[in-house]
């Protein structure tokens, strides 16, 4: 149900409703990929706040300890944290995602760029540059890596400090 709901919504049929969501929930109430398609077509939708709580249900209903498998649940969950400007949730949530696999590109990707906008520029190019490492063309991130460098040399920051290390960091 609520993968037909995305469907449907990506070619602009129906739109997000409480019917829908109580109709896909009554179908299989505690199964989590439920939970995270609602929280998808929510993040989509631009409803951050009701995406982070989907997100938030999903990893609650997961029957097992937390797997590699549930690494995207949990960086759409930082997602929209960062969305809603809760940046520090939103690097917690992308550090539990590394944990449960460290060569993801959008944890990494996410990370970054929520450093990027707490002007935590330091962090955001160690990890621009760790994201680079896995997909060094990158689009975003190498722009990205490339304005917060430019901040950094406006700001008078120490740019070596960020990169020590990253030489063959792949």
């Amino acid at each position: 149900m609520a993968m037909e709901i995305c469907i449907q919504i990506h070619m602009g049929i129906v739109f997000f409703t409480p019917w829908r969501q109580i109709q896909a929930r009554a179908i299989c109430p505690s199964d989590p990929l439920v939970y995270n398609e609602l929280g998808v077509v929510a993040y989509h939708m631009k409803e951050y706040q009701k995406a982070a709580q989907w997100f938030e249900m999903t990893l609650v209903n997961v029957s097992s300890s937390m797997s590699e498998i549930w690494e995207p649940t949990v960086v759409n969950l930082a997602h929209a944290q960062r969305k809603l400007k809760m940046y520090q949730k939103a690097i917690s949530s992308y550090e539990k995602a590394l944990a449960l696999s460290t060569r993801s590109l959008s944890a990494y990707a996410g990370l970054a760029y929520t450093y990027h906008l707490m002007d935590n520029l330091d962090s955001a190019v160690k990890f621009y540059h760790k994201a680079l490492c896995l997909k060094p063309e990158d689009q975003f991130c190498t722009e990205m890596l490339t304005m917060a460098l430019e901040e950094q040399g406006r700001s008078g920051s120490l740019v070596h400090e960020s990169l020590c290390g990253y030489v063959g960091c792949c």
